[in-house]
């Protein structure tokens, strides 16, 4: 099958910019827009480095402050080999986010995000090849390997250990720190486009070494049109990792995330978005390996209460190729003041 071809992030910025075009008004009445969906690429070996996260164009209004817990609980299972490379991924993970933002006023907010991981074998390997079989998605061979193992590791052509990844139980793995300024939006509020500048700063050591802090800057746009509402996300990061690992790392990334949401009542939506970023890994010479990291989510988010904000989504590989992951449930809530 032919490598799918993914537009670079340029030309995505750049139809994002046109999507500021005049077009016709919405409809009258349309529902508050909600999402995008909290995504974060739960591959491991994309997390080697920055990985990129979605989020809404719009900003703390004056000097609100928010809080927010995300979690996401992944099934991974890959196993690759080439004349250059051998990875073995095989586990399960929960990912546990906690973020807080502050409004200083003018369309500026500021932010610190702690995220955790608990790896280990798990259990939803069986449901995991019935739900792939169920819906012919494929399993990757996965039913000729025992169920419930945990391994991550790499190893090149002379056969040397490159990559190993141990279990964590409850690590906390890194910490973010982030500005947010919304640059443009129209006095009717039906579209939005801010900017935002993030580092990361890793907070464990793998067992060949530390990570170095990484940087990136990431474009928010929201359009509104018809009862829908249009979100994208372009970010730009580097990936400053183990030196020992340049040669098998490249040394930036990208991530794209277009998103349609549409209001199903009062204070809730439904979600559809699709993510792409390309492997960190330099070329393999292994199509699987070597092709894009796609996602789709697809989930609802909606409001409750006084400030609240929840949201529930499912993450899956579409098309099941890359060293992207198989299978992750996600759910997070939102609390402003």
């Amino acid at each position: 099958m032919p490598r799918a071809a993914v537009p670079p992030p340029v030309a995505w910025a750049a139809s994002l910019a046109v999507g500021f075009a005049p077009m016709e008004s919405p409809a009258a009445g349309q529902g508050t827009p909600l999402g995008p969906l909290t995504f974060e690429e739960g591959a491991p070996l994309q997390r080697l480095g920055y990985t990129g996260v979605t989020e809404s164009a719009e900003v703390l209004p004056g000097a609100g402050v928010s809080a927010s817990l995300w979690f996401a609980y992944a099934n991974i299972f890959e196993r690759d080999s080439s004349a250059t490379h051998q990875v073995v991924l095989d586990l399960e993970r929960l990912i546990a986010s906690a973020t807080v933002r502050a409004g200083l006023g003018k369309g500026v907010e500021i932010g610190v995000r702690a995220a955790w991981e608990n790896t280990g074998g798990g259990i939803l390997d069986p449901v995991i090849v019935g739900f792939h079989n169920a819906f012919g998605l494929g399993n990757h061979f996965r039913e000729r390997y025992p169920y419930g193992e945990h391994q991550v590791t790499f190893v090149d052509a002379r056969g040397r250990l490159r990559l190993a990844v141990p279990r964590r139980e409850w690590a906390l793995t890194e910490v973010r720190l982030f500005g947010k300024w919304r640059v443009f939006r129209d006095v009717s509020r039906q579209r939005v486009l801010s900017f935002r500048v993030s580092a990361r700063i890793p907070m464990v050591d793998d067992p060949f070494g530390t990570e170095r802090a990484d940087v990136a800057v990431a474009a928010m746009a929201r359009r509104e049109w018809r009862g829908w509402h249009g979100h994208g996300v372009v970010e730009g990061f580097s990936v400053r990792t183990l030196p020992e690992l340049r040669d098998v790392l490249r040394g930036w990334g990208w991530l794209l995330a277009v998103a349609l949401e549409r209001p199903l009542g009062p204070g809730a939506s439904g979600v559809i978005q699709f993510v792409a970023s390309p492997p960190l890994t330099r070329p393999l010479g292994d199509p699987d390996m070597d092709h894009a990291v796609t996602d789709l989510v697809v989930g609802v988010v909606g409001r409750a209460g006084n400030g609240w904000r929840w949201e529930a989504s499912l993450q899956e590989d579409v098309p099941p190729r890359g060293p992207s992951l198989d299978f992750q449930l996600q759910v997070g809530v939102t609390r402003v003041w």
